[in-house]
């Protein structure tokens, strides 16, 4: 519907001279209806100037939206009941019905909302229902009210946990809810709906969502209404026995999250009655490592492609998925088992939402892939591979930076070094996990390759991108580790020289084979201690390794404000060669930054900054910090 700004009234509202038109204006806290005729009919005319209609139950106020005779509007997707339109609407034209007059026919199908129109000469020829997002007003006019008292704007808490997919699929739904009415709140006990986007990974990880389902069941006590919504590879492998927990209301699993909007929706209670009944809702895969179904893919890309943004991640930057689930099946690994089969997404519906989000201000985009390298995309003859995906999104004018993760060595095309030295665009940055030094633990791990065949790729990244950053992850205290296992990691970490890694103690995962055939036989206090060590040995590498970039001039893209100042409280007012600063940056908030390597940088200057590249002289360094000050331009 085409809104004229001049006048905030569709213009198609006004096209006819002679036709009857029923306007029916939603606005957040009444609803306003506009009847424009040649001649009033008795039963409008003779209605009270305001009448009010009590809600039972509160929804959300989604901003602009409209339907026109002929077209279906979900129920969900307006901001008042169903109920409250069908009696607004009989009110106004079910007072009396002839067979010569105008009947209008609104019915409920398997929720969705549809209108039928009968007319004639006399009766009304256009409805139009829409949400602006302020009030409208029309002079020489008098529109009759009425008044929703109970609507307010729902308030949504989010928890994720995991990885840069959790915080995608979190991103998406909070983006869906949006616009439906909801607004984010920082803590749980204001929220309406809390969704909690859950990882499997680690039995840590599951046990922080327990932990948090037991601070919900506490705050339904005293708000029976709040829904609780648990989503992600938690949710799929838990599946019924979590919807069980007294806390929760929705489950679903990843394949699942375009359902989740309306399933919270659904949710909602109309009242303490309502919410006492406990509505509770599933969606999971039944048979997680069948083959996607092409419906079940083309929803998700759907859902992705409409509401991809960066409003819930860094400004001007905005994850973009490149395929999904795993088919690797390491034998410590659950991700096969809670996200599915490997299965890469068209290159022109990915290259379209990049399209889609650099039109909006996005600047850098980041593929994610549970193993990125492996994307494979065959149509016709032609066959994708993730060079080729990289290269056509370098041709994107207004994407400035490329980032690609999560990469396997097993797996990997050296064809992307090429991609990364031929494009400035594609970030010098890896992440490759290596996750032992041990030749005997690697295939116990089934991971495909050796130390040495390691090693060996990263050597020639490094000769075909001289500059590149690596990092890798590891696993300390796997099954059956032995301190021989141990050292010979600490030598692979030593000849690797990682800008960073990810080290974690092993956590046995049920249903994976290492579970199922491998004994837990390393002790847990063996384990921290090789956690804290190879930690320490990593941090030194890296610690000596950055001192390169004091002195030197860096590009960053800023994040925004730091979350941790008073940690990263080096003396950044102290220039290079140790003279003092003098100019004003010192006033400003200390701010987080990424180099193209992935470097953290923090310095002071404008908050304004956010989302935009900078210069930066770095005045400091640390293991995993650069500290620097804002090059005025």
């Amino acid at each position: 519907m085409d809104l004229c700004s001049a006048c905030t009234m569709p213009t198609h509202a006004s096209k006819s001279n002679t036709s009857n038109t029923l306007l029916i204006i939603l606005l957040p806290t009444k609803v306003i209806i506009w009847f424009k005729a040649r001649k009033t009919p008795a039963h409008i005319s003779n209605l009270p100037n305001r009448y009010e209609e009590k809600l039972g139950r509160t929804l959300p106020y989604h901003g602009p939206s409209a339907v026109t005779l002929g077209m279906n509007l979900s129920p969900s997707s307006l901001p008042i009941p169903n109920s409250f339109i069908l009696k607004l609407l009989h009110r106004l034209l079910f007072y009396r019905t002839r067979p010569n007059k105008s009947s209008l026919f609104l019915t409920l199908r398997k929720r969705k909302f549809k209108i039928f129109m009968h007319t004639n000469s006399c009766s009304i020829q256009e409805i139009s229902i829409f949400a602006p997002q302020t009030a409208f007003y029309f002079e020489n006019r008098s529109p009759i009210e009425y008044s929703c008292p109970s609507m307010k704007t729902p308030k949504l808490h989010v928890k994720c946990f995991g990885c840069q997919m959790n915080k995608l699929d979190s991103s998406l739904v909070v983006t869906a809810l949006r616009k439906k009415g909801f607004e984010l709140c920082e803590k749980a006990s204001q929220a309406d709906v809390i969704l909690i986007n859950t990882c499997s990974v680690r039995k840590h990880a599951e046990d922080r969502v327990t932990s948090n389902l037991g601070h919900m069941k506490h705050l339904k006590k005293t708000r029976p209404k709040i829904v609780v919504a648990v989503v992600g590879c938690m949710a799929q492998r838990v599946g019924e026995d979590l919807l069980e927990h007294d806390a929760v209301n929705i489950v679903a699993g990843p394949s699942h999250i375009p359902q989740v909007p309306e399933m919270i929706m659904n949710a909602l209670p109309k009242d303490v009655a309502d919410a006492a009944t406990g509505s509770k809702a599933i969606s999971v895969t039944e048979k997680i490592r069948q083959k996607t179904d092409s419906q079940v893919s083309q929803e998700l890309d759907d859902f992705e492609l409409t509401y991809d943004s960066d409003e819930n991640h860094i400004k001007h930057q905005a994850f973009v998925r490149a395929m999904r689930g795993c088919n690797n099946f390491c034998t410590y690994c659950i991700v096969p088992y809670v996200r599915g089969p490997e299965t890469s997404r068209p290159p022109q519906a990915i290259i379209e939402q990049i399209k889609k989000l650099a039109q909006n201000g996005i600047q850098q985009i980041t593929l994610l892939g549970q193993t990125i390298d492996a994307y494979h995309y065959e149509a016709g003859d032609k066959t994708y591979r993730l060079a080729d995906l990289l290269e056509m999104v370098a041709d994107i004018e207004s994407i400035k930076w490329i980032h690609f993760i999560t990469s396997h060595p097993g797996k990997f095309d050296t064809a992307i070094f090429q991609a990364m030295a031929n494009n400035r665009k594609v970030t010098p940055y890896l992440h490759i996990p290596a996750q032992s030094g041990s030749d005997r633990i690697l295939r116990a791990m089934n991971r495909g390759y050796t130390a040495q065949q390691y090693l060996d790729l990263i050597s020639e990244a490094r000769q075909i991108v001289p500059d590149v950053a690596i990092a890798s992850d590891f696993i300390v205290g796997f099954p059956g580790e032995t301190d021989e296992d141990y050292q010979a990691t600490k030598n692979l970490i030593t000849d690797a020289h990682f800008k960073n890694s990810f080290i974690f103690k092993y956590s046995p995962r049920p249903g994976t084979h290492a579970t199922k055939r491998l004994e837990d036989n390393v002790p847990a206090e063996v384990k921290k201690q090789r956690n804290i060590e190879l930690l320490e040995l990593q941090n030194s590498i890296a610690e000596e390794d950055n001192k390169r970039f004091k002195g030197r001039t860096l590009e960053v893209l800023v994040e925004g404000l730091s979350p941790r100042p008073h940690l990263n409280n080096a003396d950044t007012q102290t220039l290079a060669d140790g003279s003092a600063a003098t100019d004003e940056s010192w006033q400003h908030p200390q701010l987080i930054a990424r180099t193209a390597h992935d470097y953290i940088v923090v310095f002071n200057g404008p908050e304004s900054l956010a989302g935009n590249f900078a210069k930066v002289e770095i005045t400091d360094t640390a293991a995993l910090t650069l500290f620097g000050r804002l090059k005025q331009s």
